[in-house]
Formats: structure tokens, C-alpha cells, sequence
């Protein structure tokens, strides 16, 4: 799947490097329309608020995360926040994009968002955003769910990223309701018991509160004949993270 040279779609779309072009999807609750978001969209003021609201919405019915589980019962004040702080870190994303961040929407004939998935370059230490694709968020809406979705946006995020990339690997940090999901799709854990995995999982631990308990880490190789990701970000992290 040679996406890379497509020059006609490539300006358009926010993956600058890797663009993937719009498909439709048949279900049987009828058909939906996958493309990337294009660089109007992100100018539209109102994009990220609805973006956000889909998020929000749909993780807080798939997790056993109680600060997400909190979105559907709090006043409509802390909702709004909790909105409002997903499109500020969405922003942020977006500021730093690098030409390797994918936005996947499928929208149903009135538009209206049923599956996002957002992937970029992971900045974990310095130099593994070249290496390391980080599938950030997936999400798709309720009466989706089982029309197999969610499973052709990772498949059309991973093939436009395998050949056409600098990425070795791919990591994303996964809900522990869904790992047969992502094991499905080749994703394996982390190995607590290889030092380089181990450390570089409690590296990244640190900023997950919440780790180990609701969500593992989790990791596929785009490039196997390469060294894995982890192996060359264990090397740049103290050893005092292998315990």
C-alpha cells in the first residue's frame, strides 16, 4: 500500500508524510465514511470541542477508570472541564505535530463522528518519535461497537506506517477490557521480566496513574528485521527504572 508518494492527497490531510486515503466502510447499521482530518477541519474553532465531546463520551463507557467513569454522573460544570482539558491537550498534539500525526474520523451520513483514532510520533526521550509510532487514542462510538471498526482504523493507521515510515514499532497504552482487541491485531505486552522492557514500562509508568491497574503497555514491530524500540529507549533511561 504505496501511500507515501501520493502527492494529490498529502497536502491536505494532517499526516503530511504517511496520508491515508478515504474509504468507506459498510456495517450493518449502515455505511461510514473514513478519511483523515484535513487542515480545515483543525481551523474550524468548533472541530476539537466536538472532537473532545466524542472522546470523552465514549471512553467513559469502555473503561473501569474511575476519573473517566466520573464523566457520565458529574455536574455538567466539571464535564465541561473535563472537555475543555482534552482539547487543550489535543492542541497541544496538534502544535507539535511533526507531519507523522494521523487523525482518523469515521462519520455516519449525517457527519456525525462514530470512530476517531489519533496517532503521532511518541517524543518519549530524545529521538523516538523517528522510531516509535504512538496510537494515542481509538475510539468508537456504542452502536458500533462489534461492527469490527475499531479493527480497520488500527489496520489502516499500521499499513500506512509500515513501509512509508521511519517507524519501527508501534506502542500504545491499552484498556485492560480490550487487550483481546489489540491482541487480535498482533499487540503484545511489555515483558516485566526483560530488563529493557521493564524499564522503560516503569519510565513511562511514572506518568500514568493509571498503570498497571486499569491499563498495560503495549507493543507491535512494524520493521521485525529492526532493533525493537524499547532496546534503544532503555539505553537513554537510567537503570535506577529497571526495578
Amino acid at each position: 500500500m504505496n501511500i507515501q508518494h501520493n502527492n494529490f492527497y498529502a497536502p491536505q490531510f494532517t499526516s503530511k508524510l504517511n496520508p491515508i486515503n478515504p474509504t468507506v466502510i459498510r456495517t450493518k447499521y449502515g455505511k461510514l465514511n473514513l478519511r483523515e482530518v484535513r487542515k480545515a477541519d483543525l481551523a474550524n474553532p468548533k472541530f476539537l470541542d466536538k472532537l473532545s465531546k466524542f472522546y470523552c463520551a465514549n471512553f467513559s463507557t469502555c473503561t473501569d477508570d474511575p476519573s473517566w467513569i466520573m464523566y457520565n454522573t458529574v455536574p455538567k460544570r466539571i464535564k465541561n472541564q473535563m472537555i475543555e482539558n482534552f482539547v487543550s491537550y489535543l492542541r497541544h498534539i496538534i502544535k507539535h505535530d511533526d507531519g507523522n500525526m494521523t487523525l482518523l474520523l469515521a462519520k455516519d451520513k449525517r457527519s456525525k463522528i462514530q470512530g476517531a483514532c489519533l496517532s503521532y510520533g511518541y517524543d518519549l526521550v530524545d529521538g523516538s518519535k523517528d522510531y516509535i509510532l504512538y496510537v494515542d487514542s481509538i475510539a468508537v462510538n456504542k452502536t458500533f461497537r462489534g461492527a469490527k471498526l475499531g479493527k480497520k482504523m488500527m489496520q489502516k493507521t499500521i499499513e500506512a506506517n509500515k513501509d512509508n515510515s521511519s517507524f519501527t514499532d508501534v506502542f500504545l497504552v491499552g484498556e485492560k477490557g480490550a487487550l483481546g482487541f489489540y491482541k487480535k491485531l498482533g499487540f503484545v505486552n511489555l515483558i516485566k521480566k526483560d530488563p529493557a522492557q521493564c524499564k522503560v514500562s516503569n519510565f513511562i509508568a511514572l506518568d500514568r496513574e493509571d498503570y498497571p491497574k486499569y491499563v498495560d503497555f503495549l507493543t507491535l514491530p512494524l520493521k521485525p528485521e529492526q532493533p525493537r524500540w524499547y532496546s534503544k529507549v532503555a539505553q537513554k533511561i537510567s537503570d535506577a527504572w529497571i526495578f
